[in-house]
């Protein structure tokens, strides 16, 4: 197997933002139990518990912004290259993809992939940065594989020719 890209510090960010995402999904189902159980007697709220389709209709609503930040970044995580490793005898690429608590592999053969072309990154507004990436699609695969630019290319001449596929 020939390396050709680790992702090096940024999959640490990756991977923290993941963990948030579990602690956010964790917190919002707690506060959506509390909120369920407890709606409705504050006196500032009237004292009265709040009928079930209401206190069902919050809860839900709270549960469900973390669970989607938590499934967001499981996606996430799930296109997200770590490593990416060339097999010259079966011409197949090892993909280690970051995951949300624990990388996958997945191989593919080299003619089941297409480049989906590198994306500028660039976004402004009061806090401007530039992240800039690399897709890459497989046949039957909606999402595609992302390739981090900050990341460590080890063959850059294997790699420009992925992008020509």
């Amino acid at each position: 197997m020939q390396l050709l890209f680790r992702a090096g510090p940024p999959l640490l960010r990756v991977r923290f933002v993941g963990l948030v995402a579990l602690a956010c999904a964790c917190g919002s189902v707690w506060a959506s139990l509390a909120l369920f159980h407890n709606y409705g007697l504050a006196p500032i709220d009237g004292g009265v518990l709040r009928p079930l389709s209401e206190r069902l209709l919050v809860s839900g609503f709270v549960a469900l912004l973390g669970l989607a930040f938590a499934i967001g970044m499981a996606v996430y995580g799930r296109c997200y290259v770590a490593l990416l490793e060339y097999d010259a005898q079966t011409d197949t690429l090892r993909f280690t993809l970051a995951g949300l608590l624990w990388p996958s592999r997945m191989e593919v053969e080299r003619a089941q992939l297409r480049a989906g072309g590198q994306h500028g990154g660039a976004y402004g507004g009061p806090i401007r940065g530039y992240a800039a990436w690399h897709a890459l699609y497989r046949e039957g695969r909606r999402l595609p594989f992302i390739l981090d630019d900050s990341g460590e290319l080890f063959d850059r001449q294997a790699l420009e020719a992925l992008w020509r596929v």
